[in-house]
């Protein structure tokens, strides 16, 4: 199948799927002004599986100058159906967890931004499925989308994985983000925790401690940014509360809200 529109928004998906008010959705959207859509979904014959049809499209697609906005693996990114039907609208693409794979990256070039978002997933009969959409619209414009910063992802969910490497350092383009951050941390009324997370080489009380040490080094950035000490404790879990993701980069770092617990509705 392939497809091309000229839209007036378009929205992409830069989450997991998750349950909020009876209804499965992307944790997060992108909206975007107009722009060209272009729709493409291939079947792949070939006998790899998706984890290796993944990892070609990752060295293509994440190269210089091309910024990450969201990526999941297997059952980190939700239910498939969900992303085969409210996010695609793609019917075909309804598979198995576990063998699904998003990715959706963003790329400047001639004063265009095109965002390309890529989903592959393999069906129960054992078809393996690739849709990518491309999304181009002139670069000036983008600045007009909607995006919630790493604040407002923190209010609605109670959480968010901070745009840091596992030991601490700010990401490539992180650090207007986590300016901003600290200002909105400080004018709020909330404390929170900082939970680092390591994979690797070690023990699991040496990963423990690698991970302490990576939330004491990215506390101490985030206060020489004028972040009060007392709003985040740091709680290390080294190697436990693992995702495929995080094992891949090393460990991850998220920022949680300290009555997140009590927010969390687990249905009765």
């Amino acid at each position: 199948m392939s497809k091309s529109d000229k839209l007036v928004e378009h929205r992409i998906a830069t989450g997991r799927i998750q349950k909020k008010n009876s209804e499965s959705m992307p944790e997060y959207w992108l909206t975007l002004p107009g722009g060209e859509l272009n729709r493409t979904l291939y079947r792949v014959h070939s006998s790899r599986g998706t984890d290796d049809i993944y990892q070609h499209y990752k060295q293509q697609l994440k190269q210089p100058g091309i910024k990450v906005l969201f990526e999941c693996s297997a059952r980190d990114c939700g239910s498939s159906i969900h992303w085969a039907n409210q996010v695609f609208n793609v019917s075909t693409l309804y598979g198995i967890d576990r063998k699904q794979h998003y990715l959706a990256v963003e790329r400047k070039h001639n004063g265009l931004s095109e965002f390309i978002s890529l989903y592959i997933t393999e069906r129960g009969t054992g078809r393996t499925y690739v849709y990518e959409e491309h999304y181009r619209l002139p670069s000036d414009q983008v600045s007009q989308g909607d995006s919630r910063n790493l604040f407002e992802q923190l209010g609605l969910s109670g959480w968010t994985a901070l745009p840091v490497s596992a030991d601490g350092s700010f990401e490539e383009g992180a650090f207007e983000q986590l300016q901003q951050l600290v200002q909105d941390l400080n004018e709020s009324d909330q404390k929170y925790w900082l939970v680092t997370h390591r994979y690797g080489v070690g023990s699991d009380q040496e990963l423990i401690e690698r991970s302490e040490q990576s939330g004491q080094r990215l506390l101490q950035a985030l206060e020489k940014m004028g972040l009060k000490a007392e709003k985040i404790s740091i709680r290390a879990l080294g190697p436990l509360a693992p995702t495929t993701n995080s094992i891949n980069y090393g460990g991850r770092i998220e920022l949680i809200q300290k009555d997140f617990g009590s927010r969390i509705d687990v249905g009765r």
